[in-house]
């Protein structure tokens, strides 16, 4: 028991409580902490979460949401979040839970609305897109703790998450480009909401430098047949050489996803032009960083910052559960600048 390692180290049961607690060991010296721990490792002892949990009503767990999980977790971004978020959680003690949900009604979305009111979490996490259900609506009937990553120019929905505002990148982006650039710049997506949002909020960041946007970009709209984001690479590439001709009247290409931008970039090069030199290409994601995708990144981009969206909403989340005032974080974005522009 706890007691009992206490008695051993000849220290008090609270010294003991606190090594064994990322959040608290700071509180005590290196060598105090090594010694409590080397003990414990030595005979097998960790505190039972159980009783741990009785003790206090707490679960020591946080819940993430997700609805289309295999497309969430193949896309970077929400796989990068996810596993920072993860190993903040742990230096605090608790730990990640992921809740499936599907269409409302079905066996999977009935079982997540058992989890729910089973208190299986302390507080949840998800995206907009999933308050779009009856999740919602169960969060707020059990008044439990929600917090939201909400991207650049959607609604936020609830009092409390963390914002991703890619306003600064975008006007440090415009910033950059020579203005007899201007109408030359096309921005490459496919047709949906979201990318008529990201168009909207580049042109916002344009007029908010005394840049006219509607002049200045133009829309090149590709055509998508699936939707695993790995696959906008080999779709962006065969359709720039399909539409070449078109490409050649730009000299800044805008794309919507580093996938997007690095099809661009490859099938350009293939036609004869030289992306960072006669045409210049921008991304959005921050790709080639992600583990096993590049040892030397070329593709200029926009990252989101996913370590500090992580970090962000983890301290939220602690502060609220330790009674604290919380509110709405802000994370920027950064333009990172490489070869291609």
């Amino acid at each position: 028991t706890l007691s009992e390692i206490a008695t051993m180290a000849g220290v008090t049961p609270s010294t003991v409580s606190r090594a064994l607690n990322p959040a608290a060991s700071h509180l005590l010296s290196k060598k105090t902490s090594e010694r409590i721990l080397a003990l414990c490792d030595h005979v097998g002892y960790r505190p039972s979460l159980l009783a741990r949990g009785t003790a206090t009503g707490f679960t020591y767990k946080v819940a993430m949401i997700l609805h289309d999980m295999e497309k969430d977790l193949n896309a970077h971004d929400w796989n990068r979040i996810t596993c920072a978020t993860s190993a903040f959680l742990q230096e605090s003690g608790y730990s990640l839970v992921l809740l499936r949900t599907s269409e409302k009604g079905t066996s999977m979305d009935m079982q997540v609305s058992h989890f729910l009111m089973s208190g299986i979490a302390d507080a949840y996490i998800t995206s907009p897109s999933m308050l779009k259900n009856n999740t919602l609506e169960m969060l707020n009937s059990l008044k439990s703790p929600l917090f939201v990553i909400c991207e650049h120019g959607v609604p936020f929905p609830v009092s409390d998450g963390v914002l991703r505002s890619d306003a600064d990148a975008f006007k440090q982006v415009w910033s950059r480009i020579p203005k007899e650039m201007h109408g030359k710049i096309c921005f490459l997506s496919t047709i949906n909401d979201n990318t008529q949002r990201l168009l909207t909020n580049i042109k916002r960041a344009a007029w908010d430098l005394g840049i006219d946007a509607n002049n200045a970009i133009s829309t090149l709209s590709l055509a998508r047949t699936s939707k695993v984001p790995a696959m906008e690479y080999a779709e962006a590439y065969h359709q720039t050489k399909k539409m070449i001709k078109s490409f050649n009247q730009f000299d800044f290409v805008w794309c919507i996803s580093d996938f997007f931008a690095l099809g661009v970039k490859d099938a350009l090069t293939e036609c004869g032009r030289c992306p960072g030199k006669d045409v210049f290409i921008l991304g959005y994601g921050d790709l080639e960083t992600f583990p096993g995708v590049s040892e030397k990144p070329v593709l200029s981009t926009i990252s989101a910052n996913t370590h500090e969206i992580a970090r962000n909403m983890c301290s939220v989340i602690m502060k609220k559960l330790d009674g604290e005032h919380t509110d709405i974080v802000t994370v920027k974005s950064s333009f990172i600048s490489r070869s291609t522009f």
